[in-house]
């Protein structure tokens, strides 16, 4: 999954293999592209990894937190 071309996104917030540029999109992708045709479905996609990364960083900290 890549952000579209002709969406209006600043180039160091494309690389959506970085959780930062993960949760800045949620935040602002629709301020200027809500009615692009591939919106929807990249922001489905962010929600997604946006999930599983914090259930990941969860997981973590919990496995961090068992005595060794």
């Amino acid at each position: 999954m890549f952000v579209p071309e002709d969406m209006e996104v600043p180039l160091n917030r494309r690389d959506l293999d970085k959780p930062d540029n993960v949760r800045w999109l949620l935040r602002n992708l629709w301020v200027k592209n809500s009615k692009h045709r591939e919106f929807n479905r990249l922001v489905k996609h962010l929600v997604k990894r946006d999930l599983t990364e914090r259930c990941r960083l969860s997981a973590e900290r919990k496995i961090n937190l068992l005595p060794h």
